[in-house]
């Protein structure tokens, strides 16, 4: 059997595979390396549409690496008879913390105090220099409350933040009481909140 890579993998991630199975890395043009192969193991980065299924005759798995498939034509792979799996969750935890840490890093102007320092202006503390904002007790407006939403009011709740969320769905009761998120119209969260984050699919 033989799998495609469209790009390199973390060390250690193909230890998993078993020992006959013929890898091969293709980080340019997947189509020549697909014409033999029997799976695709590919990034967010890789389009792959109904041509590029067309032209992988034994192809029978398309693995996305990646908690959506907005990459991946679906439907021409349901009428070819290839499998699309993702990893949905994976990155749930790592991308609110980023989402937290650039609340925290505009609000307390990490990026501008950083390039003071590393361009050698520090002249020491003035009661003026860099002020920022409160991140404990303001609002923050999360549009779109799944994981990643519900990951980033949690943070929120810890910093004693209100937290407003604007979604098409309102989230189970036990939810909103668990997280103290209050669902509300996108114009009132963009008019109440001091920090927006987005966390809505893309499409």
């Amino acid at each position: 059997m033989r799998l495609v890579l469209a790009d390199r993998l973390p060390e250690g991630s193909l230890a998993v595979l078993p020992p006959d199975l013929h890898v091969v890395v293709s980080p340019a043009d997947l189509r020549p390396a697909l014409g033999e192969a029997d799976g695709l193991c590919c990034l967010l980065t890789s389009r792959v549409d109904e041509a590029l299924l067309r032209a992988a005759p034994k192809l029978r798995v398309v693995a996305n690496v990646a908690t959506g498939v907005d990459n991946v034509d679906l439907a021409a792979a349901t009428r070819l008879g290839v499998v699309v799996t993702h990893t949905p969750g994976v990155l749930t935890e790592a991308t609110a913390d980023l989402a937290f840490a650039l609340i925290l890093g505009v609000a307390r102007r990490l990026i501008e105090g950083d390039t003071l320092v590393r361009g050698g202006e520090f002249r020491g503390w003035r009661p003026d220099l860099l002020l920022g904002a409160e991140v404990s007790g303001a609002t923050v407006g999360i549009v779109g409350l799944g994981r990643i939403g519900r990951a980033v009011a949690r943070r929120a709740g810890a910093f004693g933040m209100r937290v407003l969320y604007a979604a098409p769905r309102a989230a189970p009761p036990s939810i909103e009481r668990t997280l103290g998120a209050e669902r509300v119209p996108l114009a009132r969260l963009l008019a109440e909140s001091d920090f927006v984050t987005l966390h809505c699919p893309l499409a």
